[in-house]
């Protein structure tokens, strides 16, 4: 049996991170030849414990009673010394807070990583999103932490492009996909249980919304600034006009614990016939978001995640761009039409691109259906480079 570390977000409170780590032990078994072991370095063992028993998974606490700062301690630097290979995953490498390990991994993985490597340990950087890396101490350690490595994988264009900027790209990284396309979900009795339970009716067509508190903070130092009570007023307003149009009700769906209060806020503007309810990640697993996701008509998201979870799912997007990444998973996969920028946000304009995809949704999802299995078989990538520094011991 061979020991994988799997160093990334993994507090379960933000479902996409969680699609990841399951589609990345999902695929890692799946190729592998030999038996494997998962340790995760995580501040919720429980939720580790929950939702990964379909793996050999052991989760290695990083609270402050274990001599940590977030992933930054003693047992994660344990764990990754008794592994055979160790792999980062997920958006963990940018230098915004660089030195505050409760906020960033990047300066933490720069501390531990290259010790670990002069001990012979084997690594790789799985499906990664790489930046904004905009100081030079930022691409200093990103320079170093890809000198580690033994592959590097990368999701989008992006990422090629923040690692060329910080001086840290090399001929042989590899352009592949998100790996939460290949994330599991859960079966059809399971969430019909937890939306019954939750007296939620999706038996007619419904869009998914997906909302968070992040709006354009993260979309760059020219972006146009929009406070919450504007950004709730235009969304709402769209909506109700797009209730008008339609009659497609909508379902509000949270990936990020955090984002339950602006859905919340965003819901209660709206009269009680145009929605169905909120479905959150608070208290269901990654697997019944991503199942839930796949039943609508559209999702509007905002989190990436949101997105790359219904379009593996071949169901429409719209994306509201709060971050680059947005715009890089929407671009590359054909479906720019129905990407909105913040700079371009308003209530006519809302409306105008979800009613677009809307009209839109039949051929959209036949889009899909061609394109996603060029991205599934790409985020396999990683799964397959890792079987082979595994088999060479």
């Amino acid at each position: 049996m061979k020991t994988v570390c799997l160093l990334g977000s993994s507090s379960g409170r933000n479902a996409g991170d969680a699609a990841l780590m399951g589609a990345i032990m999902y695929d890692l078994d799946e190729t592998s030849k030999v038996p494997l072991r998962y340790e995760i370095p995580t501040t919720n063992p429980t939720y580790v414990k929950k939702y990964y028993t379909n793996h050999d998974v052991t989760p290695i606490s990083i609270m402050p009673w274990n001599a940590s700062i977030r992933v930054l301690g003693w047992p994660t630097y344990r764990s990754i010394c008794r592994s055979d290979l160790v792999l980062i995953f997920d958006a963990i490498l940018f230098d915004r807070s660089l030195l505050n390990p409760l906020f960033n991994f990047m300066s933490p993985l720069y501390l531990m990583l290259p010790r670990a490597r002069r001990r012979g340990i084997k690594m790789g950087m799985y499906d990664v999103g790489v930046g904004p890396i905009s100081t030079n101490l930022g691409k200093r350690m990103l320079r170093t932490l890809v000198e580690q490595m033994d592959f590097v994988t990368v999701r989008d264009e992006g990422s090629i492009t923040a690692l060329k900027e910080a001086g840290a790209y090399q001929d042989d990284v590899i352009l592949a996909a998100d790996a939460a396309v290949n994330a599991p979900y859960s079966s059809s009795e399971d969430v019909n249980s937890k939306l019954a339970e939750r007296g939620i009716d999706i038996s007619r067509e419904f869009i998914a919304i997906n909302v968070n508190p992040y709006l354009d903070s993260w979309a760059g130092a020219t972006a146009v600034g929009l406070d919450k009570t504007t950004f709730l007023a235009e969304y709402a307003t769209a909506l109700r006009k797009l209730w008008e149009r339609f009659h497609v009700r909508y379902l509000f769906v949270c990936t990020q614990h955090m984002d339950v209060g602006i859905t919340k806020e965003l819901q209660d503007r709206l009269d009680p016939e145009m929605y169905i309810g909120i479905f959150s990640n608070r208290d269901c697993g990654h697997q019944d978001i991503k199942a839930v996701l796949g039943r609508a008509s559209l999702t509007v998201g905002m989190r990436v995640h949101s997105i790359i979870l219904s379009a593996s799912m071949r169901v429409p997007v719209v994306g509201l761009a709060y971050q680059p990444k947005v715009t890089f998973f929407m671009a590359t996969n054909g479906l720019h039409d129905y990407c909105l920028q913040f700079d371009e946000f308003s209530a006519e304009n809302l409306e105008s691109t979800i009613s677009r995809a809307w009209q839109d949704r039949v051929q959209t999802r036949q889009h899909l259906e061609r394109r996603l299995p060029e991205l599934e078989a790409a985020a396999r990538t990683p799964a397959n480079l890792a079987r082979r520094l595994l088999e060479s011991d």
